[in-house]
Parts: structure tokens; C-alpha cells; sequence
């Protein structure tokens, strides 16, 4: 199996916590370290820990914690490299493509049952709602009678290398939503995944024709809420 990408950063996100660990260390000891304000508290009392702590030894501790993780990150790495990848499902049929854009047809039950378009992040890949036979939330709803569809951005192509998110709403969700409604004689409910779920209820508040219910799966809905909303 390939290393995680991109192992450069992994690696020396890695070496900068080791190296800037030790540089912390006189800043904690002298109280120079500008703490946030709800850390202030904090950093006091572990200063005033720290005037027991023989400086020395201090600095061996946290250099050997600091070398042990990265080790351990590293035989992480190998870990991974060397474990099996399973293989993947079947794709089952393309019902509709443009560009790279495909959509992904799930449905193996009644001619009648519920369409559901099922719109991913445009970050992750679409297999994640499909990760293998015994993983896949697009294999359980069609064998609990959906006709689920899944939405395969793919990678940016010429023309979706100019896209904006109104491209990607009205040129390729509002077809996909057309040809479902064609091909089924129902509007599809709606199931968005993370940034996939704003597109979705994009989707819906442009076409309630083309939307029979919506669904939001880890979907950020509140942009200014910061810490507070987490």
C-alpha cells in the first residue's frame, strides 16, 4: 500500500513538534510563552511546577518522549505501508456522466423504489460512502429497497477546473436531479454528506421539485460560530 500522502508533510510536521518541543522548554520554565487567554491559568500554575523541576533533567525527559514519538510515528508509517489493501466492490453501472462527474447507480430492487441522490464532499473521494460489501452506506439502503445514487465528482477535468459552486449546483446536480426524476418518475430525496450536504440543500432550495426530502450528514451549518459551535 502507498505511504500516506502527502508523507513529506506527515514527516516533517512530526520533526517540527520534536524540535520546537525542546525550544518551548526555557520559554515554559521563564514564563516568556504569550499564552491564549483561556490557557493563561494554566501556564501559570505548570511554571510554577516547573521551578521544581531541575531544568536538566526536564530537557532529557521531553527530548526522549519527543524522539520516541516520532519513532513510533515512523513504524506507524511502515505499518501502513505493508498491511493489505482489501479489494474494492464492484462499481455497479454509470447512469449518467458529464466531464468527470458520474453518477453511480445503486438500485438492484422494485422499479418503484424511493431514488435517493446521495451528494459527497467535493474533497473526499465518493467511495467512502462505499468503502466495501460489509461498509457501504450506498449497499445498505438499496438492500432496505432504496435505488440510492451516488454522485462521483472525480477529478477536476478542463471544464471543472473553472467551476464555482453555482457550476457544479446548476450544471451538474440539477441534471443528475432531471434525469432521476426521468428515468424513476419520482424526485430524488436528497442525502448530503459534509460539504456535499450545502450543495444538496442548494440543490433543494433552487429545485423543491427535484427534492423529495433532504438529508444532512456532518454538515457544517453555522460558519461563525468558532469554538463556541464545536
Amino acid at each position: 500500500m502507498p505511504s500516506p500522502g502527502p508523507l513529506a508533510l506527515h514527516l516533517a510536521l512530526q520533526t517540527q513538534t520534536w524540535l520546537s518541543s525542546l525550544a518551548a522548554l526555557s520559554g515554559l520554565k521563564d514564563g516568556s510563552i504569550p499564552w491564549k487567554p483561556h490557557l493563561k491559568k494554566a501556564g501559570k500554575n505548570l511554571q510554577k511546577n516547573l521551578e521544581q523541576v531541575d531544568l536538566g533533567n526536564f530537557f532529557t525527559a521531553v527530548d526522549d518522549e519527543a524522539r520516541a514519538r516520532l519513532i513510533a510515528f515512523s513504524q506507524g508509517v511502515n505499518h501502513y505501508k505493508d498491511s493489505p489493501r482489501p479489494p474494492r466492490p464492484l462499481e455497479p453501472p454509470v447512469f449518467w456522466q458529464d466531464g468527470t462527474t458520474r453518477v453511480l447507480d445503486y438500485g438492484t430492487g422494485a422499479d418503484d423504489a424511493r431514488p435517493i441522490l446521495v451528494v459527497p464532499s467535493l474533497i473526499n473521494r465518493a467511495y467512502v460512502l462505499d468503502l466495501s460489501e460489509q461498509n457501504s452506506l450506498m449497499r445498505h439502503l438499496a438492500r432496505d429497497g432504496f435505488r440510492p445514487f451516488l454522485v462521483d465528482w472525480g477529478a477536476p477535468g478542463p471544464d471543472e477546473r473553472t467551476f464555482d459552486l453555482s457550476a457544479y449546483i446548476c450544471w451538474r446536480l440539477e441534471p443528475v436531479a432531471d434525469e432521476i426524476f426521468d428515468a424513476t418518475g419520482q424526485a430524488p430525496a436528497l442525502l448530503g454528506y459534509c460539504m456535499g450536504g450545502l450543495l444538496a440543500l442548494a440543490l433543494a432550495a433552487r429545485r423543491p421539485d427535484r427534492a423529495a426530502a433532504l438529508a444532512l450528514l456532518a454538515t457544517p451549518w453555522d460558519f461563525h460560530a468558532g469554538q463556541e459551535g464545536t
